[in-house]
C-alpha cells in the first residue's frame, strides 16, 4: 500500500496518515483482516518519519480500526465495518437560524461557518448531516412527532438553545446529542459542548490594547440597553476587569447601535449621527463589539475623510469572514467557528461509533489577528 501525501505541517502528518489508511478501508482497498506494511516500509514508502506512522498506527488501534498483534503485524480488525458503517446525524433548526432575512449578517455567517466545518468532518468520515427545519413547540404530541423522526438518525448537533424542548427530550433518552453553546457554561454530563473561552479572548484583546498603549477607548455594542443582553454585559465586565487599574471604560465609553433586523435601515444613521469628528478627536481606538457595524464604521470614516488606522483604530471580535474582504485590513479576535463545527461533529461520532456515555466538553481559544486598522 502506498500512502501519497502532500508535503504538510509535521505536526499533521500523523492524523494525515491515519485519515489515508481510514480512507483505505472506507473505499474497500484495505480489507478486514488485511495486513498493513510494517511501520518501517510505510515510512519508507512515502518519506515520513517512523514516528509520524507508529503514532498514526497507535490512533487507529485505539479507534478499533486496526489490531495491532505482536510479533505478526498491523491487521485491519475483522468487525471494521461497525465502525465505519455510514453514520447519519440530523441538525434539526428553527427557521430564524439558517434565514438571511431574520438573521443579522455576524449570526448568519458564524451559523454557515459551523455547518461547512460539520460537513467538511463528517464527508471525512463516512457521515451524512441533514438540516431540517423544525418548530418550536411545548405541546407533547408535537414533541413525540420530532423526537420519533430525530430517532430515525444516530445523533443530533444543535447550535444555542433553540428547540430546548426538543434536546432535552432526547437528552433524556439518551439519545447522543451535541451543542455550540451561544454563552460560556459549565460542562455536561448530558450532552458534548463546543464553546469558545471568551475569558481568553477578552484578556488577548486587552493585552493588546495594553501594549500599544491605548488609553481612550470607545466600545460599540449590538443592543439599544445593555441590560437587556447578558451576552453583550458579560462581554463588557470582562473589559473593565482586564483594564482595571489602566484605563476606565466608563458608561459614556459604550455606544449601543442597532442590530439584527433593525441594522439595514437604521445602523447606519445610527453611526452618522455616533462616529463625528469630535469622536474621533475623543477616542484613539473602537472596540467593535457590533460586527454589523464595522463595515458601516469604515464608511462613515471615509465620509469624514478620515482612515482606519491612521486617523482613528479598530478592533473588533468576529468571525474572519466578516472581515475577510476589508480594506484596509481589520485587526480583530477571530473565532475559529469552522474548527467548532469539525469538533461537534467529531465528539458525537466517536460517541456513536464508541457506545460512550461520556460527553466531551472542549473548549477552544480564539487567535489574535493583525490588521492595518490598529498600531503594528
Amino acid at each position: 500500500m502506498q500512502l501519497l501525501l502532500e508535503q504538510n505541517n509535521r505536526e499533521l502528518l500523523p492524523e494525515l496518515i491515519k485519515d489515508k489508511i481510514i480512507s483505505d478501508i472506507y473505499s474497500g482497498k484495505l480489507q478486514p483482516g488485511d495486513r498493513l506494511p510494517g511501520d518501517r516500509a510505510l515510512a519508507k514508502a512515502n518519506g515520513w518519519g517512523r514516528g509520524s506512522v507508529i503514532e498514526a498506527l497507535k490512533c487507529l488501534e485505539q479507534g478499533k480500526y486496526v489490531d495491532r498483534l505482536p510479533g505478526r503485524g498491523t491487521f485491519v480488525t475483522e468487525d471494521v465495518h461497525r465502525i465505519i458503517s455510514n453514520i447519519r446525524l440530523i441538525m434539526p433548526f428553527p427557521e430564524p437560524i439558517i434565514s438571511r432575512d431574520t438573521m443579522a449578517a455576524e449570526n448568519f455567517s458564524i451559523s454557515m461557518t459551523i455547518f461547512q466545518g460539520m460537513v467538511s468532518y463528517a464527508g471525512r468520515h463516512n457521515t451524512q448531516v441533514l438540516f431540517q427545519h423544525f418548530k418550536e413547540t411545548d405541546n407533547e404530541l408535537e414533541l413525540q412527532r420530532q423526537f420519533e423522526l430525530v430517532k430515525e438518525f444516530d445523533g443530533a448537533v444543535f447550535i444555542g438553545n433553540e428547540l430546548k424542548n426538543l434536546r432535552l427530550k432526547l437528552i433524556t433518552n439518551h439519545f447522543p446529542v451535541g451543542r455550540v453553546p451561544i454563552l460560556s457554561t459549565a460542562p455536561s454530563e448530558l450532552e458534548h459542548m463546543i464553546h469558545i473561552s471568551d475569558s481568553v479572548g477578552a484578556r488577548k484583546m486587552t493585552d493588546y490594547l495594553k501594549s500599544r498603549k491605548y488609553r481612550k477607548i470607545a466600545v460599540v455594542i449590538g443592543t439599544k440597553n445593555l441590560a437587556c443582553s447578558a451576552f453583550e454585559t458579560e462581554k463588557i465586565r470582562m473589559l473593565r476587569e482586564n483594564l482595571s487599574g489602566y484605563t476606565n471604560i466608563n458608561d459614556d465609553c459604550i455606544f449601543n447601535v442597532p442590530t439584527a433586523k433593525e441594522y439595514s435601515s437604521l445602523l447606519p444613521e445610527a453611526l452618522e449621527k455616533t462616529v463625528t469628528c469630535e469622536f474621533c478627536e475623543k477616542f484613539e481606538i473602537i472596540i467593535c463589539f457590533n460586527t454589523e457595524a464595522i463595515s458601516h464604521i469604515y464608511r462613515r470614516l471615509f465620509e469624514l475623510r478620515l482612515i482606519p488606522g491612521k486617523d482613528i483604530d479598530l478592533i473588533a471580535k468576529c468571525s474572519a469572514r466578516i472581515v475577510e474582504n476589508i480594506i484596509p485590513s481589520v485587526t480583530h479576535v477571530e473565532i475559529p467557528h469552522f474548527t467548532i463545527g469539525e469538533r461537534l461533529c467529531k465528539s458525537v461520532i466517536n460517541e456513536i461509533k464508541n457506545k460512550t456515555s461520556d460527553k466531551a466538553f472542549i473548549e477552544l481559544e480564539s487567535k489574535l489577528m493583525l490588521g492595518e486598522s490598529s498600531r503594528s
